[in-house]
């Protein structure tokens, strides 16, 4: 199952998919790097389309009354905010990134308790069945155990790792 929460951003009227059973946190992180990435596009979209292009049409305005230097130093401008946007970009990109393996992280995570609750309701199921039956439940069950273990452990390096990751790139992310 999933539930879908309303997008924030005014320009589209998607919604985003956020799986069951994410604690607190993970919810927290995740609606924190949606609204970076809103900020982020939107400062992307004014370098983009306002402050490049008037840049742009400076220095030709420049260059047309002789004023040649002026002109040369708005080319200048605008190439260093060329590269500010690449480098929105980048960002953008790898929040994007990292709001994509925290949902499936979660969801890794469930599939993960489900295949343990199967497993322990084999087991359960042991009780009255011929001995013969029973050693093949146990293999299954080990097996199916084995899975899930690999799973778990998976999942919470790499939770580790990109709660690590997030920490580090927050302060790239706060500047304006």
């Amino acid at each position: 199952e999933e539930s879908k929460a309303p997008a924030a951003t005014s320009s589209s009227s998607s919604y985003y998919y956020v799986p069951l059973g994410m604690n607190a946190d993970e919810e927290t992180t995740i609606k924190l790097l949606r609204e970076t990435v809103m900020k982020q596009e939107r400062r992307l979209k004014l370098t983009e389309e306002y402050k490049i292009p008037k840049l742009v049409a400076k220095a030709k305005q420049k260059l047309s009354q002789g004023e040649r230097k002026p002109a040369l130093h708005c080319v200048a401008r605008k190439r260093r905010l060329e590269q500010d946007a690449e480098n929105l970009k980048n960002a953008i990109f790898s929040m994007e990134t990292q709001i994509l393996l925290l949902e499936s992280a979660v969801e890794d995570r469930d599939i993960a308790e489900a295949m343990k609750a199967a497993a322990d309701t084999l087991e359960a199921m042991h009780d009255g069945m011929q001995q013969e039956q029973v050693l093949i439940i146990d293999d299954l069950t080990s097996a199916i155990n084995e899975v899930s273990q690999t799973m778990e452990n998976d999942i919470l390096l790499d939770e580790e790792d990109l709660l690590s990751e997030l920490l580090q790139e927050e302060p790239c992310c706060s500047k304006k």
